[in-house]
C-alpha cells in the first residue's frame, strides 16, 4: 500500500536500502521481478536491472544512478486465475484470532477477500491506489472451493470476508450464500457492508443468516452529516439508522466503525458523532483517530494546511501530532477517544451482566 500511495522519489528516499518496490496488485510484477533478477546470472545481481528489462514490468520502482523510475500498475481482471493462498504456509490453527460476532467455541477462523477495488471516495482512504476504483469478483464457486478447502483440511468455522464491497453485487451475495447452505458447512461469518447498503434488504438478510452471517461491519465514520460530506460518504444518516434497524431485526449483528479528527471538525461535532453512534445499539462500536494515509485526501489537506512535502514517519505518532486535520489538537482527539472506550468498556459489562438476569 505504501509505494502505491506516495510519490515514487519520496518513497525511495525513505527507504533508502531498497532497491525495488511493487505498486498495485504484485501477482504479475513479483514474479517478473524475480524472472529479471534470476536470468541476471549467478553471483552477477548487483541491485540494478536494465533499463528496458525493467520497463517490462507493471507497477514497478526503481533505480538507476541518481533517478527514480515508475512504472504503471496493471491490475488483475480474471480473479479466478489466481491461486489461492500457501494455507499450508499460513495454517489457521497457528493464530490465535477470533471473528467478531461469533458465538462458536471449535473450530478456526480465517480472513476470505472476494472481491477487488472499491468506487468509494471517502477522503480518509487511500486502498484505490492498490487496488483501483473498478469492482473485480471471484465467481461464488471459486470462492466456496477455497471455503471447502480451509473447512475441510484446516477447520476452519469462523470465515472473515475481508474486502470492502463483499454485498456489492447481488447476485454473487446470494449466490455465495446458498452455494454455503447447499454444501452443509456450519460455519459463522462476518462481512464488511458496501458503502451503499442497497443490498442489505429483506430479501438477502435472512438468506444471509440462514448461511451463517453473525455480523455486518458498517464504516460509517461520523455521526454528523456535515462531516460525512466533507469525507464524501455515499448514504445518509437517515438510510444508515434504518438499515441498522434491519440488519439486527434479521438476527445479525451490527459492527459500527467510527472516527474522529476529521479536517473541520469541532469538539462538538465530535461529541455528536460519538451520541450518535451510542444510539444505534449496535452490538460493536468502535472509535479511531482519522489517520493521513499516504494517497489519501486528508493526507493532501493536511501537507496543504501546514506547508510541508511529507510527513516524517520515523516520529509520526497520531495520538500526539502537532498537525490535526481538525479543528481540535490531537491530544483533545486522544482524551476524547480514551472517554468514548471506558464507555464501550462499561456498556459490555452491563450487557454481560443483563445476561444473567431472568426475562420477564
Amino acid at each position: 500500500p505504501h509505494p502505491s500511495s506516495v510519490d515514487p522519489a519520496e518513497l525511495m528516499d525513505d527507504f533508502a536500502a531498497c532497491d525495488f518496490a511493487v505498486k498495485g496488485e504484485a501477482e504479475l510484477s513479483l514474479p517478473a521481478l524475480f524472472y529479471e533478477i534470476s536470468h541476471k546470472g549467478e553471483n552477477s545481481y548487483d541491485g540494478r536491472l536494465a533499463q528496458q528489462n525493467a520497463l517490462k514490468i507493471p507497477g514497478l520502482v526503481w533505480r538507476d544512478k541518481d533517478q527514480v523510475y515508475s512504472n504503471p500498475i496493471a491490475f488483475m481482471h480474471d480473479l479466478d486465475s489466481i491461486d489461492f493462498p500457501c494455507w499450508e504456509m499460513l495454517d489457521p490453527d497457528n493464530y490465535d484470532v477470533d471473528m467478531l460476532g461469533s458465538a462458536m467455541k471449535e473450530g478456526n477462523t480465517a480472513p476470505v477477500i472476494t472481491t477487488r477495488g472499491c468506487p468509494g471516495k471517502c477522503s480518509f482512504c487511500s486502498a484505490f491506489n492498490v487496488n483501483g476504483r473498478k469492482i473485480r469478483t471471484r465467481s461464488p464457486e471459486n470462492v466456496i472451493k477455497e471455503m471447502l478447502l480451509l473447512y475441510t483440511k484446516y477447520k476452519a468455522r469462523k470465515f472473515m470476508f475481508q474486502d470492502n464491497c463483499f454485498t456489492s453485487i447481488k447476485e454473487n451475495l446470494i449466490r455465495i450464500c446458498e452455494l454455503i447452505i447447499r454444501e452443509k458447512m456450519r460455519i459463522e461469518w462476518d462481512c464488511v457492508s458496501y458503502e451503499r447498503l442497497n443490498n442489505l434488504t429483506d430479501e438477502t438478510l435472512p438468506l444471509m443468516y440462514k448461511a451463517g452471517c453473525r455480523m455486518i461491519h458498517m464504516g460509517i465514520e461520523s455521526g454528523y452529516e456535515k462531516t460525512r460530506k466533507t469525507m464524501h460518504k455515499a448514504c445518509s444518516l437517515e438510510e444508515i439508522t434504518a438499515k441498522n434497524q434491519l440488519i439486527r431485526k434479521s438476527g445479525i449483528k451490527v459492527g459500527a466503525w467510527f472516527m474522529l479528527g476529521f479536517p473541520g471538525e469541532t469538539e462538538n461535532e465530535m461529541k455528536e458523532s460519538i451520541s450518535y453512534a451510542f444510539s444505534l445499539g449496535a452490538e460493536l462500536v468502535a472509535f479511531t483517530a482519522c489517520f493521513p494515509l499516504p494517497g489519501s485526501s486528508v493526507y493532501s489537506y493536511i501537507k496543504e494546511k501546514y506547508g510541508f512535502d511529507k510527513i516524517d514517519w520515523s516520529a509520526f505518532d497520531i495520538y500526539s501530532s502537532d498537525y490535526p486535520a481538525s479543528e481540535v489538537s490531537s491530544q483533545k482527539i486522544t482524551r476524547l477517544l480514551k472517554m468514548v472506550r471506558l464507555r464501550i468498556r462499561v456498556n459490555k459489562k452491563i450487557r454481560k451482566l443483563a445476561s444473567f438476569l431472568p426475562s420477564k
